[in-house]
Parts: structure tokens; sequence; C-alpha cells
């Protein structure tokens, strides 16, 4: 996410300019273009190469090519308060991952936090993952905090950022119990600033969604973390509980009874 979040905010800022400014000239945006993914790892994909090549595409056999931003979204099952001057923007971001070709929908929250500029992604109802293996004990479920991380690595965090990150922490989203861990990337490529934050994962009613939250430069973290936090707890799902089955009565008509 850091690999287009600049991006991202860039293109929401002059959403903000221009409707504030209707004279004003379009500006034409900078074509979204991510560098290759390492080598397999556990969480990291073969190859990605991205460009403005819009799906569907021929997949060879070391790539495929794909358009990172669909340039359109839709808001999550929630709602929050933001701070004066903060901005929000919604999008859709196809990637590559284990099961495949995956459209992913995402919000982004940014804003002033004492100290610099802080950033709250949302991701909700994402494709999560488990142990392929039968006989673990965890086999056929999914964990927030694994895939919190995962996700961490694929969509947060610039590649070629020295990714540091804590052991499973449990934290507040709403006033509800979530799980997650502190995370840092340090020695990012140039032109991208070293960040930290932490990142939280909750199911409401089925529905999983993860935060993620870092600021900019990486000291407002100790000077605006309470501020994130206070958007995370205004936070309210509108999840509906899942829908509950009625047992109709049946009568036998069989003649005779």
């Amino acid at each position: 996410m850091r690999r287009f979040t600049y991006s991202v905010i860039m293109v929401a800022w002059m959403l903000v300019l221009a409707a504030c400014n209707p004279q004003a000239a379009p500006t034409p945006l900078p074509t979204a273009t991510l560098p290759p993914l390492p080598s397999a790892t556990p969480f990291v994909l073969p190859t990605l190469i991205p460009s403005a090549t819009p799906l569907p595409v021929t997949p060879s056999a070391t790539a495929i090519m794909v358009e990172p931003f669909a340039g359109e979204g839709i808001a999550p099952p929630l709602t929050l308060s933001l701070p004066e001057g903060w901005n929000t923007h919604y999008d859709t971001v196809i990637y590559r991952d284990v099961s495949g070709i995956i459209e992913q929908s995402l919000a982004l929250y940014f804003g002033p936090i004492t100290g610099g500029s802080g950033t709250i992604v949302v991701l909700w109802n994402y494709i999560g993952v488990t142990t392929g293996n039968p006989f673990d004990p965890a086999y056929g479920q999914e964990n927030l905090w694994i895939d919190g991380l995962r996700l961490l690595r694929l969509l947060i965090v610039e590649i070629g950022c020295n990714i540091g990150t804590d052991v499973q922490r449990s934290y507040t989203i709403g006033g509800l119990a979530a799980v997650g861990t502190q995370w840092s990337a340090v020695d990012c490529p140039e032109g991208m600033a070293d960040t930290r934050g932490w990142l939280a994962g909750i199911d409401v009613n089925g529905t999983k969604t993860l935060f993620y939250m870092y600021a900019d430069p990486i000291t407002a973290m100790d000077t605006g973390k309470n501020e994130l936090q206070a958007i995370l707890d205004s936070v309210v799902f509108q999840v509906p509980p899942p829908a509950e089955i009625t047992a109709e009565a049946t009568v036998d008509v069989t003649p005779g009874n």
C-alpha cells in the first residue's frame, strides 16, 4: 500500500482542490508502476509486473500483467469519525495471490496528526488463507493476525523496505476486541519515507476487516498514536447478523393419518 499510498493521496488532494477551484484545469495523473516482486517467499508472489494494460491479459511463464488500480471503489461496511482536515479515498487494488488474480476493496483515510500525518488503510472481505496440512491443529482455521501480516507485505509496505513485526497483540476497534501487532518499515527505496505503526484485524458477524495504521515521519507515531486510536474507537460496524434459519413445521398428509 505504501507503494501506492502517495499516489492515491495525491489524487484525493487534487480532487479536493478541484472542488474548491472549478476554474482550474485538470492535471493528467501519472500511471502507477510497481517494481517486480522478489522471488517466492511464504507470503510474496514470484513476479508481479504492473503496467497500464487492462485486464484481461495473457499470462506468461514468469509474469502476469495487471493494472494495480481499478480507479473506483465502495465504502466499507462501517462508519467512523474523522478529525478536521482528514480525507477519504475508496478504490480497488488488483493483485495476484495464491488463489489467482484478486480484486480487493480498500478504504484510505489520511490527514494531520501531532508531529506529521497519519494514514489508516482498511481492507474487508479479503481472501484468507489457512494451512494446507490436514494434520495441523490450525487446519481450516483462518487467522486474522497471519492474514494481516501477509497482506502487510503484499499490499501495504513498499517492496524493498526492511519490514519488522512484533508478536501477536490485542487491540480494540470500535470498542470490540481485535488482534494484530506492531510493525515498522525502514531502509525503504529512495523517495519512500520510513514508517511504523500497527495492524488490527476483527471479525464482525462473519465479515473480516483489517486496519493498518502508520505515520509520516516515523517519529509522528510517538506523538500521534492516540489520535489514530481515537478514530478507531469511533468505528461503528454496519454488518448485519447472520440470517436466522427457522424450521418450518411439516404436516403429514398421508391418507389414514
